[in-house]
C-alpha cells in the first residue's frame, strides 16, 4: 500500500475528472487491449480493467496483456486489473 506524500501530492495534482476516472474501472472485447480501451485510459484516465474469458487464451497471453503498456501505471499509480472467472470454463 501506497502511503504519505507521494499519493497525496499526487492527488492534489489531479483534476476532478482525473480523479472521477481513477474510479472507473472497464472492461473490453478481444485478446488485446483495444483502442477503445487505450482511449479511456488516455482521455478519462480510467483507473482499472477487467478481464473476462472472451479477453483470454492461454496463460502466456496473459502474461502479455498483463505486460502490455496500455494496461499500466497512469498518474504514477498502480493500473488495477482484475479477473472475472465466475461461470468461467477458463482455467489458468
Amino acid at each position: 500500500m501506497i502511503r504519505g506524500r507521494i499519493p497525496d501530492s499526487i492527488l492534489a495534482n489531479m483534476s476532478l475528472e482525473e480523479k472521477i476516472g481513477q474510479m472507473m474501472i472497464m472492461g473490453f472485447h478481444g485478446t488485446t487491449p483495444s483502442s477503445d480501451i487505450k482511449m479511456l485510459i488516455q482521455k478519462y484516465h480510467i483507473g482499472g480493467t477487467v478481464l473476462f474469458s472472451r479477453n483470454i487464451t492461454d496463460p502466456r497471453q496473459v502474461a502479455r496483456l498483463i505486460k502490455a503498456r496500455a494496461l499500466t501505471r497512469v498518474f504514477g499509480l498502480s493500473f488495477l486489473l482484475g479477473l472475472d472467472f465466475l461461470f468461467s470454463s477458463v482455467m489458468i
